[in-house]
């Protein structure tokens, strides 16, 4: 069941499928939340921090407080992550099987990259938004900054272990 202002944001959206996609997400978020917490879908509150992150709103205290969340999407589907005591950031991305030029311009060439990582160019954008979505600045946080933590985890400024995975064709 969508909220008033979940409603409001569906009618006003220009990408009507990516609306749908993206409330959808929120929708399985609060039925999640709620199942945490203890109450109905209906009761979640869902804000935005000043960066635009999501979070509960204060009205849910302190069992709430502890929570902390990421969502990501595609046109294939989402992701959601939720976490108790620490800090999350989950990331999806399509792609193809060969590299935009940009991306190569970024990470280097596959010769280049083999020394430090057998991962592709896409995964390692994967994990720099994930990684960048948990810290609450996207990537802000700085790109070459963000690629040094992708390779090595244990760079970051905080604690983070990156889970990658592929589900389907072209999905990280």
């Amino acid at each position: 069941q969508l909220l008033p202002d979940e409603k409001l944001r569906l009618t006003r959206s220009a990408r009507q499928s990516k609306a749908h996609l993206g409330l959808a997400a929120r929708l399985q978020l609060r039925r999640l939340l709620s199942d945490i917490l203890g109450c109905t879908p209906a009761e979640i509150i869902l804000t935005n921090n000043p960066d635009g992150r999501p979070q509960l709103h204060a009205d849910h205290g302190a069992a709430a407080l502890s929570l902390d969340f990421s969502i990501s999407y595609t046109p294939q589907g989402f992701a959601i992550c939720v976490a108790k005591d620490r800090r999350v950031g989950v990331d999806m991305q399509r792609f193809n099987s060969r590299p935009e030029g940009n991306v190569e311009t970024l990470f280097g060439s596959y010769q280049q990259r083999r020394h430090s990582t057998n991962l592709r160019p896409q995964e390692l954008w994967t994990r720099m938004e994930a990684y960048g979505k948990m810290q609450g600045e996207g990537l802000a946080h700085g790109l070459h900054r963000l690629y040094r933590i992708a390779l090595k985890p244990q760079t970051a400024d905080i604690g983070c272990h990156f889970v990658d995975f592929r589900y389907g064709s072209g999905i990280s």
